[in-house]
């Protein structure tokens, strides 16, 4: 697993006593145990897991229950898809949050919804809203770390959970008899949230802003701490809304980050988001503002594919990367050019993962549109990626809608940016975390062979120990190194 290696070590359920003693484990070495909580009483404790012997190829995790004392675990709630998190209330009603269809439905694998667990069975809270209940915006002013989907009891009536909305992850408030409130407005991205005694914490964003500790209160954040404005200081640019109207009738949301000074024909970046099904958001990156200061726009949008449109937004590119959602990306840009935000002639496209893989899409489909390109540990063959990628066949399968070799070969070669790459004549920057077993080195090292052999413009920069994220988890010289390479690769070439 990317990020961790052989998974020979698996979380475990754990007891032990605040007198002392020595801990006891309450369930199975062999399974991953992915959230716990207590019951009321103290007697029992949630968790979610995978408990079935096939787990080992794709984890379904699910609810159950164990006494504290030891003994069988009993299933507690099962949901279509999986369940993500899981906790009481006081009053003994269990939370639950997970997908509600199979993770086959392809995009339904990030659509989370809520539910409670009561004497009549399952209930959705929130079906209305369409919205996925967790935290789903990407940047580097968020923190990676609070992906795990949250079902907080704020009393025994009501549950507060972030939900991801266009682009931002506001906190709402969920009550039993059915009522949906949304607790936080405007250009906010909350993340980690804690409640107690009524009260709500969250780190947050707002506008733009580095994350803080805020006190929610009356719709309002109240700050509680400032160090992250005090970090960003002088650096800070934000990022203005910039949307764009599709002849389809929706609109795709996206945002500039302004290049310093004031050049007519000013270069122009498209920074695409991973995923795909996540969403940017109000905040931008560091490699934005870096790029902004070295006189470079950047302009980042959410497609067709993102996460905080509903579902059948997101369900758009289910089977078919490379279709809706680089028509939505293409239109962003003629948009920003006829606006006059950067010049036809200087283009460039950056991305990371999934970004990584539209960024080789673009450049092999649409060879001329773009003037040099920034691809980091990329998806670019898909047939071998079903192979080599710790989620490599399912990916694929979301990619191209082939579920098997035998059966999606010809499909598999179409949307794999490899096949077309050789069409590209834009300067190339290919940026690799050695570790990275989510898109590995040799869907990089394909793109650069290739490219080299026609004697390309194409580099190749591998950083050795790190994962796929390497842009949150890196070693701090390496991240630094990364985006020197971005800003000066895209200053040569636009």
């Amino acid at each position: 697993l990317d990020g961790a290696g052989i998974r020979d070590e698996l979380t475990s359920l754990w007891v032990v006593s605040l007198r002392g003693g020595k801990p006891k484990r309450l369930t199975d070495p062999g399974s991953e145990v992915f959230d716990a909580a207590w019951s009321p009483d103290g007697g029992r404790i949630a968790f979610v897991a995978d408990l079935r012997p096939e787990s080992k190829l794709r984890e379904e995790p699910q609810a159950w229950q164990v006494d504290a004392a030891g003994g069988r675990a009993r299933k507690l709630a099962t949901l279509p898809g999986e369940v993500a998190a899981a906790a009481w209330s006081n009053a003994g009603v269990l939370g639950l949050i997970g997908t509600s269809e199979p993770a086959e439905k392809l995009a339904a694998w990030a659509h989370y919804d809520l539910y409670v667990q009561e004497r009549g069975g399952l209930r959705q809270l929130g079906a209305e809203l369409d919205r996925s209940t967790a935290f789903l915006t990407t940047g580097d002013l968020y923190s990676a770390g609070a992906r795990q989907p949250l079902v907080l009891w704020l009393d025994d009536e009501t549950i507060v959970t972030p939900v991801c909305d266009r682009g931002r992850a506001h906190l709402y408030r969920f009550g039993l008899d059915g009522r949906v409130e949304r607790l936080t407005e405007g250009d906010v991205v909350c993340s980690f949230t804690a409640v107690g005694g009524g009260r709500i914490a969250t780190v947050a964003t707002e506008a733009g802003r580095p994350g803080e500790v805020c006190a929610v209160e009356d719709g309002r954040l109240r700050p509680l701490t400032r160090d992250g404005s005090r970090w960003l200081g002088r650096r800070r640019r934000d990022p203005e809304p910039f949307p764009v109207p599709h002849p389809d009738g929706h609109e795709i949301e996206a945002w500039v980050v302004r290049g310093r000074g004031s050049l007519r024909r000013k270069p122009l970046v498209l920074h695409v988001h991973g995923g795909p099904h996540v969403a940017h958001g109000p905040a931008p990156w560091l490699e934005m503002l870096a790029l902004a200061d070295a006189g470079i726009s950047v302009v980042y949008a959410n497609p067709r594919g993102s996460m905080g449109y509903g579902l059948d937004f997101a369900r758009a590119i289910d089977g078919s990367w490379g279709d809706a959602d680089a028509d939505d990306l293409l239109r962003v840009v003629d948009h920003a050019v006829e606006e006059g935000l950067g010049a036809e002639d200087r283009l460039g496209v950056l991305g990371l993962s999934y970004g990584g893989y539209i960024v080789n899409w673009l450049l092999g489909r649409r060879p001329g549109r773009f003037a040099a390109g920034v691809s980091e540990n990329p998806v670019t063959e898909l047939a071998a990626f079903m192979g080599t990628g710790d989620f490599g066949a399912w990916i694929a399968e979301i990619a191209a809608g082939a579920s098997s070799l035998a059966d999606g070969r010809a499909r598999l070669a179409d949307r794999s940016p490899a096949t077309w790459i050789e069409r590209n004549e834009a300067p190339l920057l290919l940026l690799q975390a050695e570790h990275d077993m989510r898109c590995p080195p040799d869907q990089t090292e394909l793109v650069f062979a290739a490219l080299r052999k026609l004697g390309r413009p194409v580099e190749m920069v591998r950083y050795p120990d790190e994962s796929h994220l390497m842009v949150f988890t890196g070693r701090p010289d390496r991240r630094i190194d990364r985006i020197e390479r971005i800003v000066a690769w895209f200053e040569r070439h636009l």
